[in-house]
């Protein structure tokens, strides 16, 4: 998440204070790229982690759900881009991506720190419960 951020905080174009060179782009967006890879991953294998036992009997199971969640949030996520892209132009699309990435990123880091021992605690519990059954 971190990493995610500061991606994100290098790759925003303020004229003046921070351009956005070739090489930069390439750079930060190449580690935006690996390190939300690496996040979806994460962010799998937790939801295999915790999805429910008596769940995985029927078709709606954990390998579908995860797969129907990353694809659908990459479907949904190329349409809301093309649509700002047919009405905006390609430098404001791409401007207000990386600010919405960037104050996403930040806010969900943020959280996350605050929050992390309790949510360290409900993760571990709910791995044992799993083992337990």
């Amino acid at each position: 998440m971190i990493s995610c951020t500061i991606s994100c905080f290098f790759l925003v174009n303020i004229p003046g204070f921070m351009n956005t060179t070739l090489l930069k782009f390439i750079i930060f967006y190449s580690l935006l790229f690996v390190a939300c890879n690496i996040l979806e991953s994460v962010d799998s294998a937790l939801l295999a982690k915790i999805f429910p036992a008596n769940l995985n009997l029927g078709v709606c199971n954990s390998g579908f759900t995860i797969i129907m969640a990353t694809t659908g949030g990459r479907f949904i996520g190329s349409i809301i881009i093309t649509i700002f892209g047919l009405f905006i132009g390609r430098e404001l699309v791409f401007d207000f991506l990386i600010s919405f990435y960037l104050l996403s990123f930040g806010l969900v880091s943020y959280f996350v720190y605050k929050n992390y021992s309790d949510l360290r605690v409900k993760a571990i519990a709910r791995i044992i419960q799993k083992k337990e059954m």
